[in-house]
């Protein structure tokens, strides 16, 4: 298959997002800095060119009023617009999202794995204790407050709504998150009970609407296809705009990691919300870093057979720009620390031979992947057809395969021919400690190179809230009228990935704002059964969830 420069957004979800179109001068209302002639260059707090002029209000041709206004159309923003329209079908909502298509990073996940509700204390206890592995970088009430009512939202998103708890997939072959986007978006725009939803792609949000630091009034929208302003007025603004996966230049400013060395992957993942929310008297957006966990061959999408053979198994040996291992090569534990290791190296190789090409074509990946897990990883043809010298390398010996990767000789010939020797002896890996389970010997040649790189799939942190999806300045005194959800907050995650693709992180935050907003905002009321009549119980639609398959609320 022919390598890639980047991982298209067509490639994942069957359409390319349209480029924001051009720029307009001046603006209308709110104390937010006003678009001049050095608008464009930076932002509040970075040298971020900050194309799009986000966080900034320009000139609008026109206004529209709302009561709630979700920016993104993920699971965050959908299950808020929906309960909303649920809670109090009187209101009007405006449901928005820059891209072609929506679901954002949704549409990446698996929605697998729903799960129970923890009592609060327990919840409570358990959270503290994370906090304290965490160094207390992120919040165990916070923790606390999403676990004890996993029941409730699983029941609202699997039993209430219907949303497949498929088990006839691989992971992300099957891509569940695209069959909950489609369940989802099909009810806000085929069933008439949420017909008060205004829903609207090509639309992006630009900057936040304040009569001071702490009152947001609305927000201001542009038309992607035509450019055109309009000024949105509201009484409640949800940002649900996700990471900053797809953005890797604003990213380098809020990440220690050398994110020029990964490769982007994910929908519309701009930082959008972060900036915005500079503009406020939230104040910089809190640091952000990758947490996909995964790596690639440089260049090739993730689900291709090479890039799923090369860098993504138990059984790969990888070297770095010295020629020497510097890893088990087992991640299972490190929750996504992969991408975080290939980050801290120069650069890094990995090195196959016939036989282990053999093995993943006849048992195929049984570790790291999904794409191929369990199935014959049909790769041998696609290798020598990749040979270019660049990326790919292929010779007959150690050593000339270290002169064409160029990394020294020596200590590359001398780690390979050390980790042999450990694989014949059949006791496991003397170096770091790797399991004979994992080991499979190279023997003679050709042997083949692969440069890797990591993958930023999603990022954490960012946005501050509360317990109530309140975006808040750092004493936590709340925004009024503004709520964040998602991956866009911070207080979940720390900067450090938990499981999955944060979905129940995500699926919480907008059903909590929504209940905020209902009650804080809107002056309405929400049902004490507002999830469905029962918690979740462990069963959909007549498939039966496996709780040994995940832990209570791994909405993953």
């Amino acid at each position: 298959m022919k390598r890639e420069t980047s991982v298209s957004r067509r490639a994942f979800v069957g359409g390319s997002a349209v480029a924001a179109a051009g720029l307009a001068a001046g603006s209308m209302m709110g104390t937010i800095a006003l678009a001049d002639e050095s608008a464009g260059v930076g932002t509040k707090y970075t040298k971020y060119p900050n194309p799009d002029e986000i966080g900034i209000v320009h000139e609008a041709s026109a206004e529209e009023e709302f009561d709630v206004v979700v920016v993104g159309t993920g699971i965050s923003g959908m299950s808020c617009a929906m309960l909303l329209a649920e809670q109090d079908p009187e209101a009007k909502v405006l449901l928005i999202d820059k891209e072609t298509v929506p679901g954002g990073n949704t549409n990446l996940a698996e929605i697998n794995a729903p799960g129970l509700s923890v009592p609060y204390q327990e919840a409570l206890t358990a959270g503290m204790e994370r906090a304290k592995g965490k160094m207390f970088l992120f919040s165990g009430i916070l923790w606390a407050e999403v676990n004890s009512e996993n029941g409730k939202v699983s029941a609202w998103l699997y039993d209430k709504h219907g949303v497949e708890l498929a088990t006839d997939f691989h992971y992300y072959l099957g891509h569940q998150g695209n069959r909950c986007v489609d369940t989802l978006i099909g009810i806000i725009t085929g069933d008439p009970a949420y017909a008060s939803i205004d829903y609207r792609l090509n639309t992006q949000a630009i900057a936040l609407l304040m009569d001071d630091d702490h009152t947001c009034t609305g927000v201001q929208i542009k038309d992607v296809n035509s450019g055109a302003y309009t000024n949105v007025k509201a009484k409640a603004v949800m940002l649900a705009t996700g990471g900053m996966g797809t953005n890797m230049e604003l990213l380098s400013y809020y990440t220690g990691l050398d994110v020029a060395k990964c490769m982007p992957v994910g929908l519309g993942q701009d930082g959008d919300g972060h900036l915005m929310v500079e503009y406020t008297a939230h104040g910089k957006a809190k640091g952000c870093d990758p947490t996909s966990g995964w790596v690639t061959v440089k260049g090739y999408a993730l689900w291709d057979p090479l890039s799923v053979a090369a860098s993504m198994q138990y059984k790969n040996v990888f070297v770095n720009q010295y020629g020497t291992r510097f890893n088990s090569e087992d991640y299972s534990s490190s929750r996504g620390g992969q991408s975080h290791d290939f980050c801290n190296q120069g650069k890094v190789f990995s090195v196959m031979s016939k036989t282990l090409i053999d093995y993943f074509e006849t048992y195929g990946s049984d570790h790291k992947s999904y794409y191929y897990q369990d199935l014959p990883t049909p790769v041998a043809d696609e290798i020598e057809e990749s040979v270019d010298g660049e990326v790919v390398f292929k010779a007959d010996t150690y050593a000339e395969l270290a002169e064409a990767m160029g990394l020294p000789v020596e200590p590359f010939v001398a780690d390979m021919e050390a980790y042999e020797a450990d694989c014949v002896a059949g006791e496991g890996d003397k170096k770091f400690g790797k399991g004979p389970e994992y080991m499979i010997a190279l023997g003679e040649g050709p042997y083949y190179g692969f440069e890797c790189q990591p993958v930023v799939l999603q990022t954490n942190n960012g946005i501050r809230i509360n317990a109530l999806a309140q975006v808040c300045d750092m004493y936590f005194t709340p925004i009024s009228g503004l709520y964040a959800g998602g991956i866009a907050v911070s207080g979940w995650h720390s900067q450090q990935r938990e499981l999955g693709m944060s979905q129940k992180l995500g699926l919480w935050t907008g059903l909590r704002a929504a209940r905020t907003i209902i009650e804080e905002n809107l002056g309405a009321a929400v049902a004490e059964d507002w999830y469905g009549p029962a918690e979740y119980q462990g069963g959909v639609a007549g498939k039966v969830h496996e709780p040994g398959k995940s832990l209570p609320g791994e909405i993953s």
